[in-house]
């Protein structure tokens, strides 16, 4: 994040003409962070929260990035970018559990504990998963508002909160078609046993 802000400072001075977008929270992200350690029966590690987030998926983030290119408007500006709904790590959870039908394992870390554990975990190669996660923790653990006023986004892009994707119907379409793969495996894993059993 800081290099990116860098580099933005450097776009803003040079004669570049530019549209930043400044986006809270992909909904892919959500699924290494909630959906694969709630299926895998994982821990999920959390902070105490503060601020809500407003994620976006990134089909619709292109549709702005698009539609920017044709409104004069949008030359050398910053838009903070992301969905009409704010949302809590709890609300996510229990929209995975609830699509899942399992119950995540919840761990409460204090903040200190998720940096020393990113900066250690970032050493090692079968470490860098968690560090990832534990860095995704902690940025949206911080004072940082991810908030997003999308009234203004609707005026100036003309783009209504229902022409996105919600992070239900996200979620929706990710669970459904991994736990169908998972009852195919499931099926197939079966089959082959039972091809075992009658070669013997």
């Amino acid at each position: 994040m800081k290099l990116k802000s860098r580099f933005e400072f450097i776009l803003k001075n040079s004669d570049v003409p530019y549209t930043i977008f400044q986006v809270s929270g992909f909904f892919q992200g959500l699924i290494g962070q909630y959906a694969l350690p709630i299926l895998e029966q994982q821990p999920i590690y959390v902070t105490k929260e503060t601020l809500p987030v407003c994620y976006i998926d990134t089909a619709d983030i292109a549709k702005f990035c698009i539609k920017s290119l044709s409104l004069p408007e949008t030359q050398n500006s910053t838009f903070e970018l992301g969905g009409a709904s704010a949302l809590l790590s709890s609300d996510l959870i229990k929209k995975c559990e609830l699509l899942s039908g399992q119950t995540a394992k919840i761990n409460k870390l204090p903040l200190l504990t998720v940096k020393v554990g990113r900066y250690f975990t970032n050493f090692f190669q079968w470490g860098w998963n968690i560090s990832d996660r534990l860095a995704f923790i902690e940025v949206f653990s911080g004072r940082e508002d991810f908030s997003v006023d999308y009234a203004k986004l609707e005026k100036v892009f003309n783009i209504s909160a229902d022409e996105l994707l919600d992070v239900n119907t996200y979620f929706t379409q990710y669970f459904e078609q991994i736990l169908t793969k998972l009852k195919d495996l499931n099926y197939n894993d079966a089959q082959m046993s039972k091809r075992k059993d009658l070669t013997f």
